[in-house]
């Protein structure tokens, strides 16, 4: 199965909120009481990141909404700016705003993806 990459024509603005995970094991007992422990090495990753493209033009825009319509959900591999290596990402949802009348605006939020099924 080959993952499609994601090649936006301009790289966007990150966005101030990002999802940290941590990956744990969780030991519940019936009483309430429950064991945490760190599930292995490098348990902490970036979940979400949230990405914003602005003052794009329609052509423009069609041109990033059409790569998410493309992928409709499903995993795309993208070097984010500031990143160090290419990671594989999903985008459940994303917003068009072209509330200013002449340039429009996408944000999305990118979701890490790990598990490639």
């Amino acid at each position: 199965m080959t993952i499609p990459t994601f090649t936006p024509f301009k790289n966007p603005i990150i966005g101030k909120k990002s999802g940290i995970k941590f990956r744990v094991l969780n030991a519940g007992f019936g009483d309430g009481y429950s064991q945490v422990t760190p599930d292995g090495l490098n348990t902490k990753t970036i979940a979400t990141q949230s990405v914003i493209w602005n003052s794009l033009t329609v052509s423009q825009r069609q041109s990033i909404t059409n790569q998410f319509d493309t992928f409709n959900g499903t995993t795309f591999a993208y070097q984010m700016p500031g990143f160090t290596e290419t990671l594989f990402w999903r985008v459940a949802s994303y917003d068009v705003d072209d509330s200013d009348g002449f340039y429009e605006a996408i944000s999305a939020d990118f979701m890490r993806v790990f598990d490639l099924s």
